[in-house]
């Protein structure tokens, strides 16, 4: 795949040429030509020599590790990666890795919506799906069997994208399409089993909320009067989905836009402050430094 490796090379570039940024745009970094990448994840393991950046981009992502170690962050989660891995990345959500070990296996899959205009495949497709939501958790240990079932599909297209046949995108669409809904069924899958399909709508209710409300609302009580529930319960349901508690995923969720302003942005940190609703910026200031161990401008003036 001489191509791929060729934009393998370019978002290597990117991250090198922007390491004095906290996240890496690579919307404005690189030029897709193409409307998915599909790419092995060794290749990635040596060209981002073992580390891959905070970045983001217009991209959906769904990756599977079938050999290796290592440790990822999506969002809010940071997790260890082992062998039959399956990750899922939101439209501009931010990720990156660190810790690979060399012998790292896999496949890297990314696509814009618009890969599905040609099939009439409506964009309510993707926004029906729990799968790319902020409240689902964004990874799975599966067993072999699944991560080699997932595999061959990946397998089917580079298969394609190497290929001249006819209809070559349509085929390729579709495996993607084929790709999405087994991921979709098996994160959906694991939630039943483990029994926190009964509290799975309050939850993502809840993170619904909170990305529409975390600016201005940071009491728990807020939105469990919202949801019709006690704190106490919402606290409950929280923590079993996410492992977290409310305030918890209230703090992180402020945290993360901070840690982006700070990053990615030239506004003081008393802007900073107001911008997440904090009227002194002593007080944010504090909130910051009680979870990052570091105060807003030691976080802003570390080496990346």
């Amino acid at each position: 795949m001489k191509e791929d490796i060729n934009i393998i090379s370019n978002i290597g570039k990117a991250f090198r040429n922007n390491s004095d940024k906290k996240i890496v745009e690579l919307d404005d970094k690189i030029n897709l030509a193409s409307d998915y990448q599909i790419h092995r994840i060794e290749h990635l393991v040596q060209e981002f020599n073992d580390y891959m950046p905070p970045n983001r981009m217009s991209h959906y992502f769904m990756a599977i590790v079938t050999d290796g170690t290592g440790e990822k962050s999506i969002g809010q989660y940071t997790f260890n990666v082992q062998p039959f891995t399956a990750m899922v990345v939101p439209v501009r959500g931010i990720h990156s890795s660190r810790n690979w070990s060399i012998q790292n296996k896999g496949y890297m899959l990314s696509f814009s919506d618009n890969l599905f205009i040609d099939l009439y495949f409506p964009k309510s497709f993707l926004n029906s799906l729990s799968l790319f939501k902020l409240s689902q958790i964004p990874y799975r240990y599966l067993s072999r069997e699944l991560s080699d079932n997932l595999s061959a599909i990946f397998e089917e297209i580079i298969f394609e994208h190497n290929s001249s046949k006819a209809l070559k995108k349509e085929m390729i669409s579709l495996k993607i399409a084929e790709l999405i809904i087994y991921y979709n069924r098996i994160f959906t899958s694991i939630e039943q089993i483990e029994g926190v399909h009964l509290t799975n709508d309050l939850y993502a209710r809840f993170i619904d909320l909170l990305e529409t409300y975390f600016l201005t609302e940071k009491s728990v009580k807020f939105y469990a009067d919202i949801l019709a529930i006690h704190a106490n319960h919402l606290n409950s349901i929280v923590k079993k989905q996410s492992g977290y508690t409310a305030k918890e995923n209230i703090q992180n969720r402020l945290l993360l836009e901070a840690k982006y302003l700070l990053a990615s942005s030239t506004l003081t940190v008393k802007e900073i402050a107001f911008e997440l609703g904090f009227e002194d910026q002593n007080y944010f200031s504090h909130f910051f430094k009680a979870i990052q161990k570091m105060t807003p401008l030691e976080y802003r003036h570390k080496p990346v």
